[in-house]
């Protein structure tokens, strides 16, 4: 909490830039919007301000593989970029 407090969550948390409101019903845009925030800040990854989002996704995959792996057995990463299909 402390982090966050240091790291402004607060001023940040719903300015993501979104195209919501032009793509979903009015009933979820509020609350798809309200779970944003903008910028996010990826300092743990330590690779600077102007990385490309290929270096931001590949040092998050090493963090989370290290994280599952520190978990223990019962928990899988099934892929980067993986592509779901839900319903029709």
């Amino acid at each position: 909490m402390v982090m966050q407090i240091e790291q402004e969550l607060h001023k940040r948390q719903g300015h993501a830039i979104t195209n919501f409101k032009d793509k979903l019903p009015s009933s979820q845009f509020d609350l798809a919007h309200s779970i944003l925030k903008d910028p996010y800040i990826f300092d743990f990854l330590s690779i600077g301000k102007e990385a490309h989002e290929r270096e931001v996704e590949k040092n998050l995959i090493q963090h989370m593989e290290k994280f599952l792996l520190e978990l223990g057995e019962g928990f899988a990463f099934v892929g980067r970029q993986y592509h779901l299909n839900i319903g029709d």
